[in-house]
Parts: structure tokens; sequence; C-alpha cells
């Protein structure tokens, strides 16, 4: 009889129903069905009916049906009995063993970010609200670039990462969480249109500075062929450093991409004015990126908070269309 009850439970058929289980125990050891379904918490008629679908499953009874006062297992039941009990114990270390590996990644998360995300004000918002709201979890930020993080979560070196482009894979779930478009800052000097923003082809032969060359080199690439088009030459300033190329910017009264750094997050520099394109857009998204069926309390917390500065950049990107 334990390997017809085995290969019940390697069968599942319509799937083991624990509760059936637990049910046919629990009359068993009480040898009535009011009392099993008082100590289940649950209506005799409930019980009843789980029973039977056990009993139609397997293809014999379990219980002698009869007047008597007390229930009394058939001969099948008695040797079905011990199989059940086996299985739920088993399932029982399962869930057990389930828990210990949510409780051993409670307490700590990883965040792989990318390392233009530095100054992007969603990074700085889901961080240091992360470790205000969290402070028993131990949570620490690496920085790097994509493709490096890409395969630190395939890893498991960390647990999420925040990036720019991402990789679409079967195996990854991912959360964007806000969206915004390309824009630059001229020297006022050089600025002769109105309203704030700028034709692209009337900076045709011109060079740009790009900020975050030294940070992203995919979007270096990106932007070269996007602003090609437009007989644009991006160019890598002399100096790391925003305050830098700034200044560099100013000297050589060059534009000035903000590719990093949207006017609704960031003060104008000095001397400068800030455009976005018209008839055209360079949109820039930032995503939540981690393992399908990966779960921990602490990934959790951080995937809701997400979602959440998610919601409110949606709501800013309207407004500002």
């Amino acid at each position: 009889m334990r390997k017809a009850g085995a290969e019940f439970v390697a069968r599942g058929e319509d799937g083991v129903d624990i509760k059936a289980l637990k049910g046919f125990t629990a009359i068993a050891n009480c040898r009535s069905f009011t009392q099993a379904a008082k100590q289940l918490s649950i209506t005799q008629p409930t019980l009843s009916i789980q029973l039977k679908r056990l009993e139609d499953k397997l293809g014999f009874h379990l219980f002698h049906r009869s007047k008597k006062a007390a229930v009394e297992l058939t001969s099948e039941g008695r040797k079905f009995l011990l199989e059940a009990h086996h299985v739920l114990q088993a399932y029982d270390r399962a869930v057990t063993y389930g828990r210990e590996i949510l409780a051993s990644k409670s307490g700590q998360l990883t965040l792989g970010a990318e390392s233009f995300s530095l100054h992007r004000p969603e990074r700085n918002e889901l961080v240091f609200e992360y470790l205000r709201s969290y402070p028993e979890i131990k949570f620490r930020v690496i920085n790097d670039q994509p493709c490096e993080l890409f395969s630190q979560l395939e890893e498991g070196t960390i647990d999420v990462m925040l990036c720019t482009r991402p990789d679409c894979r079967e195996n990854l779930e991912m959360l964007k969480i806000c969206e915004y478009d390309l824009g630059m800052f001229l020297p006022i000097e050089t600025w002769s249109g109105e309203g704030t923003t700028i034709d692209l082809r009337s900076l045709s032969g011109s060079k740009v500075l790009n900020v975050n060359s030294r940070y992203h080199l995919p979007w270096t690439s990106r932007l070269c062929q996007f602003f090609s088009q437009f007989g644009i030459e991006i160019i890598s300033p002399p100096e790391e450093g925003y305050e830098a190329v700034v200044r560099f910017s100013q000297m050589l009264r060059l534009p000035m991409l903000t590719l990093d750094l949207p006017p609704r997050f960031n003060e104008t520099p000095a001397d400068m004015v800030h455009c976005t394109f018209d008839g055209v857009a360079l949109p820039i998204e930032w995503y939540l990126i981690k393992k399908k069926m990966t779960r921990s309390r602490a990934l959790d917390k951080l995937w809701a908070m997400g979602t959440k500065i998610a919601d409110n950049s949606e709501a800013d990107l309207v407004l500002a269309r």
C-alpha cells in the first residue's frame, strides 16, 4: 500500500490535496467527523466533501460507513494512513525549509546599480528611503556597468539591479520606475531661439559635450548614432566631474547634453539655458530588474518601494507632457 500511496502522490492528480490528507488523519485520530472538523476549524459538511474527493481519487473507502459512535478505518484506510502521515511530514519539512530560506535572505539585500545612476533622484530616493525605513536590513549598493551587473545578477552576487537598458531575458522580471527625455544645456550667448525647445538641425556641424561618456559607454554609442543624423558630433570632455564639464562647456561655448540631469530635478547652471528637442525625443527609461521567482522579505520591500516611485514618476511625466 505504501507503494500505491507514493504513486498517488507522484502522479499528483489534480494536485495532492493537503487539506484532504489533514482531514483524513484528523478523522482517524479523533475517530469522529465532528471532533475532527472542530480541530481543523471547518464545518463537518466541508470535511465530508474533502474526504469523499480523496476517496474518489484513491478508488476505495477509507472509513466504514456505519451508525457506530466511533468511526472505524477500513483495512485500506489503515494502510493509507501511514502514507498520509509520511506525506504530511514531508510537506511540513518542505514548508519549514522554505521559510528558513526566506529568513536567511530577509536580513540582507544587495542592489547593483549602473554607475550612470549616481545622480538620479529616483536612485537616491530608493536607497535613502529604504535605509530609513528598514534599518534592520543589511543593505549595500554596488556600482558597475550594465553587462557586469547582469552577470552578477545571474550568479547571485547581487539580488536586484537598477539600469537604463534592460536585457530582455525570459528569466528576468523588470519594473520601469521612471522615464524622461534627453535635454541639452546651451551657453546663453550662443542661444538665439525662443522658449525652451531647439531644432537639432540648427546645430548641424556643431560639437556637443556628452557629460556621461565616462559613466555609460553603451549610451555614448547610442547618442553618437542619434545625433549623427543631424550632422552633430558628440565629444567627450577632457576632464571628469560635472562641474568641470560645465566650466569647459561655458569656456568653449559648446552645448552640453544632460543625459542624467533632467531639468525638473536640477538647477540650470549659470549663464546657460536648458532646452528640449523640437519634434524628436530620445527617451531614457530606468528599470529595477530581478530574477523571476526570486523572493525575500528584503527584496519584496524594495520592489514595493520601486513600484511607488514608478507610480509617482508616471504622474509627473503625464503632467510634464
